[in-house]
Formats: C-alpha cells, sequence, structure tokens
C-alpha cells in the first residue's frame, strides 16, 4: 500500500518523461508512474534534509592505476565480421533500423 506522497507529478509531467524518453505508457502505467516518482522525490528531500556538512569524504580503497596498456592487436576484417553476425550489412558495415525516427520538441 503506497504512503501519500508530499512532492505530486502530475499525470502530464509522467507523459512529458516517457516522450522524452521515447515510451508509450498506458493510463494505468501513468497513474502508477505518477505515485512512483513522487515517492522517489520525496525521499529524495528526505535525504537533502539530513546534515552532512561535517560528514568526512569517502575514500577509494584501490589507489594504484588498474588499466592495462592500449596496445594494437590484430581484429577481425569487416567483410569476417559483417557475414557472421549481421542480419543486414552493406559496403562492409553493419545497417540497422532509424532509432531517431520520433522528433522530440522542447
Amino acid at each position: 500500500m503506497s504512503t501519500p506522497s508530499d512532492t505530486h507529478i502530475s499525470e502530464d509531467e509522467v507523459r512529458h518523461i516517457a516522450d522524452l524518453a521515447c515510451i508509450e505508457l498506458t493510463e494505468k502505467e501513468v497513474k502508477k508512474f505518477q505515485d512512483e516518482l513522487s515517492r522517489i522525490l520525496d525521499y529524495i528531500h528526505k535525504i537533502n534534509e539530513i546534515e552532512s556538512k561535517d560528514i568526512p569524504v569517502t575514500s577509494h580503497v584501490q589507489l594504484k592505476n588498474v588499466f592495462r596498456d592500449d596496445t594494437v592487436q590484430p581484429s577481425l576484417p569487416q567483410e569476417k565480421a559483417t557475414a557472421a553476425r549481421a542480419k543486414r550489412a552493406k559496403d562492409g558495415y553493419f545497417v540497422i533500423n532509424s532509432v531517431l525516427d520520433k522528433t522530440v520538441s522542447p
């Protein structure tokens, strides 16, 4: 059972967030996320109320570089890569469907 939220996000704001993320929501999902997002913001407001200026900054345990040297090595030729894994290929490149088919207005 959910508790009432002090921070209230409107259904229009949920729809706007979903639109920015290119997610389609049902009316039931809009109401569900309206409640959930409002409760998340309430928790953030509670965390912001904590006095933290005297709390020391967390230090990193590992103080050495763990990265390996960046060395050039032979790789798979384009023709073999696209022949083995590409559903569609053209001129040695993978062909995919457009992911930016919806224009998002500010």
